[in-house]
């Protein structure tokens, strides 16, 4: 994200950010990143970081790899898909059952409290 070709972060004096050694550790710890216009372009979604990226990569034990055809993340359906997964998504299984609206995502919190509320309810009894 930050190499020679196309960065998408560089430090502020427009030189790439590259993992410190031990002797310079502290510099890059206190430097300041600033976003290059087409690190601005992909955050706002106009670009597409992996058509423009040309490596492949590996987090986790998942490779990403450049082009259309790799992981991505689905903002409306909120999963992460790749075309290799021919499932269904959310959205086509509740048009198929006739409903047409989502329930919105639960947080941890609220799952957490609607877990204490039951668990309080049981020893009420």
């Amino acid at each position: 994200m930050s190499g020679k070709e196309n960065p998408l972060v560089t430090l502020k004096d427009g030189s790439p950010v590259i993992a410190p050694s031990n002797a310079v550790s502290r510099e890059f710890v206190e430097s300041e990143l600033v976003l290059t216009p087409l690190g601005r372009d992909v955050l706002a979604g106009k670009k597409d970081w992996q058509l423009i990226n040309k490596k492949s990569r590996w987090l986790g034990g998942v490779e990403i790899a450049p082009g259309k055809d790799g992981w991505r993340w689905d903002p409306e359906e909120r999963l992460l898909t790749h075309p290799s997964l021919a499932k269904p998504t959310r959205k086509a299984k509740a048009k198929a059952k006739g409903k047409t609206s989502r329930k919105p995502a639960r947080t941890k919190r609220a799952a957490a409290k609607s877990s204490r509320a039951r668990s309080g309810a049981r020893k009420r009894k």
